[in-house]
């Protein structure tokens, strides 16, 4: 069953549509359908990512298994890294 709505949309977006649909990317209606199914997919695999890493991670955390570091110390690492390799130093 479907169903019809309407929804504002920026001018930009409604550009962006236009563009895809002329290009030959499906009419309007498909190109909703296939980012729908891009969101989905997405927060499918974000729900999996956390149910299947971050979960077991902060629950062996959690029982004294996984060492922990300060924040800043690990955007401290980080910044050290995109320096170096900005420099050339790293792969």
């Amino acid at each position: 069953m479907t169903v019809r709505r309407e929804f504002e949309l920026s001018e930009d977006d409604i550009a962006f549509i236009d563009r895809k649909a002329s290009d030959g990317a499906g009419d309007v209606n498909e190109l909703v359908r296939r980012a729908i199914k891009m969101l989905r997919s997405e927060e499918e695999a974000i729900d999996r990512w956390v149910r299947e890493e971050v979960l077991p991670t902060y629950e062996r955390w959690k029982a004294g298994g996984e060492k922990s570091y300060p924040a800043d110390e690990v955007f401290d690492r980080i910044q050290e890294h995109i320096r170096a390799q900005a420099a050339g130093k790293t792969s």
